[in-house]
This record gives structure tokens, sequence and C-alpha cells, in this order.
């Protein structure tokens, strides 16, 4: 049986990387304080086609992550494209989602990731 890689850590760690970033979490803060700009992140998975679960050399992985602030988000946006361009990782959506008060952009991202080598590729 193939291990699937956790993308989620890879998230962890390129959202702590990113310069400008308060917050970076997979859960919402309970009360909204001075922690922004922040990076909400989810992500989800399944089987590449044509693999079953116990067998998953391939794992198509779409990563989620909802950005909010008090001002421009847009050069947040360019440097969470550029960090996950660099692992692999293609723009699949990006839309402007602003709230009441905060600025938001909600941001998606895809790619394959070879379980044994590690590797991102597009379909």
């Amino acid at each position: 049986m193939i291990k699937r890689i956790n993308v989620k850590k890879a998230v962890a760690t390129t959202l702590s990387g990113i310069e400008g970033l308060t917050l970076q979490s997979t859960v919402y803060p309970q009360t909204w304080t001075d922690e922004y700009p922040s990076a909400i992140f989810y992500t989800s998975h399944e089987p590449a086609k044509g693999y079953e679960v116990n067998e998953e050399l391939l794992t198509h992985w779409t990563i989620t992550i909802e950005l909010y602030g008090e001002r421009s988000l847009t050069d947040l946006e360019d440097k969470l494209d550029e960090a996950f361009s660099v692992l692999g990782f293609r723009n699949l959506s990006s839309e402007d989602a602003n709230t009441a008060i905060l600025k938001r952009i909600v941001v998606a991202y895809e790619g394959i990731v070879n379980n044994e080598t590690g590797l991102v590729f597009q379909s």
C-alpha cells in the first residue's frame, strides 16, 4: 500500500513563509483582532483517475485559501501564486469575496501528487 503524502503540511509551511501574513490557520479565529492579513486554508483530495484508494500512486489535491485583510490583498495573492507555482500547483480560481468589514479573496490551487516521488504535476 502506498502512503498518501499529506499536502496540508506543505501548505502550512508555504504560508508561514509568505512575508506579510500575520495568521495562517485551518480554522477561523473565534474573534477577529489585529491578525491581518490572515490566511485560512483547507484542502481536499481524491485518488487520481484510475487508482483505487489502496493503490493510490497519484492523488489529485485542491487547496483553497481565504485571504482576509483591511487593505488590498492583491500583492499577497501574487505571492501565493508564485509560492504554489514553485511547488507545482496551478491556480484553479481566484475571486473577490469581500465581507461588510474586511477585504477577502478566495484562491484555489490544484495539482496531482505522485505519492512515491513527491512530485506535483498537472493533468
